[in-house]
């Protein structure tokens, strides 16, 4: 079974720990792209806070179209 996991990029190390919990109970287990961007340092959790006080962050959003590239995944 796959669950897909949503939640705030601010807690992408939580969001990795429930994901590899759910995994170790054996389902697929989809993490937001964003949180996994952030895991692999493709950028920084402060970049987004920064980002957010800025209220620049829809740029991002945009840019890479995340909203809805991950409503096709929940969709899937």
């Amino acid at each position: 079974m796959k669950i897909t996991i949503c939640g705030s990029v601010d807690c992408a190390l939580e969001i990795k720990k429930i994901a590899d919990d759910l995994k170790d109970l054996g389902f697929e287990a989809i993490m937001p792209t964003t949180s996994e961007k952030i895991l692999r340092g493709e950028f920084s959790s402060d970049e987004i806070r920064e980002e957010k006080e800025n209220n620049t962050f829809s740029e991002r959003t945009i840019e890479f179209d995340a909203r809805r590239a991950y409503c096709e995944i929940i969709k899937q």
